[in-house]
Parts: C-alpha cells; sequence; structure tokens
C-alpha cells in the first residue's frame, strides 16, 4: 500500500467533500439536540463543558492548516496551537471526570464523541473544501478584460455554418427550422 493511497483529499472532488460537509454538520447538530440538548437542564455544567470541547475541536484543524491558509503563519506555530487545544480537550475531559463525577460510557458520550465529530466535521470543512478552494483562486478571482469576451457582429457574420456542416445538425440547430 502506497501513502498516496491514503490521501482521500486529493483523490475526491471539492464538491464530494462539501456533500460530506453538510451530512456531518446536520449530524453535529443533531447529536448537540438529542444527546447534549437534555444535559442543560439538570447537568449545565457538563452541557457547557461539551460545547467547550466541540467549540477547541472545531479550531484544530484551522490551526493544523493555518500555513495553507494564511502564507505568513509557519507550520510550527498552526500545529503548536492544534496541540494547545488538544490538550484543552483533555484537561476539559478530565476536569468533567474529576468534578462532575462523570466516568465510563458517559465520559465518552459526553466529551469525547463531541470532540471527534467536531474536529473530523471541521477536518473536512478546510481540507476537504476551503484549501481547494483558496488555491485553485476560489477567492479573490481576478477578472480579465471586459472587452475580451465582447464578440462584433463582424466576428459573427465569419462563423456562420456551411451548407455541409448544417445537414449534420439536428433539425433544432439549423437556422432555418423555425
Amino acid at each position: 500500500m502506497d501513502l498516496d493511497d491514503l490521501n482521500i483529499f486529493e483523490k475526491y472532488s471539492t464538491g464530494t467533500f462539501a456533500l460530506v460537509l453538510g451530512m456531518a454538520i446536520i449530524g453535529t447538530i443533531t447529536y448537540i439536540i438529542y444527546v447534549l440538548g437534555p444535559l442543560y437542564g439538570d447537568h449545565r455544567s457538563v452541557f457547557l463543558l461539551s460545547f467547550l470541547v466541540i467549540t477547541l475541536g472545531i479550531f484544530i484543524p484551522f490551526c493544523f492548516f493555518v500555513e495553507m491558509i494564511f502564507d505568513d503563519i509557519p507550520d510550527v506555530v498552526g500545529k503548536f496551537l492544534a496541540g494547545l487545544l488538544f490538550a484543552g480537550i483533555v484537561w476539559t475531559s478530565y476536569h468533567t471526570n474529576t468534578s462532575e463525577g462523570i466516568v465510563g460510557a458517559e465520559l465518552v458520550l459526553y466529551m469525547a464523541l463531541p470532540a471527534l465529530f467536531s474536529i473530523l466535521t471541521s477536518l473536512v470543512l478546510f481540507r476537504g473544501v476551503v484549501i481547494p478552494v483558496i488555491e485553485d483562486s476560489g477567492f479573490g478571482v481576478e477578472w480579465g478584460d471586459e472587452e475580451e469576451g465582447i464578440i462584433t457582429e463582424d466576428e459573427m457574420e465569419g462563423e456562420k455554418v456551411s451548407e455541409e456542416e448544417e445537414s449534420d445538425l439536428f433539425p433544432e440547430e439549423m437556422e432555418d427550422s423555425w
């Protein structure tokens, strides 16, 4: 197996990742509503700490790929910030474990899964959609001269279809068909 085979971001198009991103966002929002939402009444601190984990998870891929997005920031700074954010997720999970008494499956349900969902969703957003759009000059597209696309009447007369080519056309494409 070649390592290039593992790079799915080069294999699939930006549109594919935009589709996957839409589904991931809907799945994450559904998880927040149905799993974390009931925590708001009785366990507000766990609810808020879960949202902190989600927020930190969103920014990890952004920091990890910050060099690809902004040219002025070195790669080391972005990876350092991503490591700090990951350490923040671990600290928040530990704090929830010790102060709130949430352990085992609840810790996975309220801390680990929101972190995983937000990191993966953000990874698809930044590496699959934002970075290819920036690299393909999707932002700040420079338009050429507006006069390049204007066709004059003289040019249009020179492009008349010959009678041989007209016989190969469908009836809808012929000039005299109407």
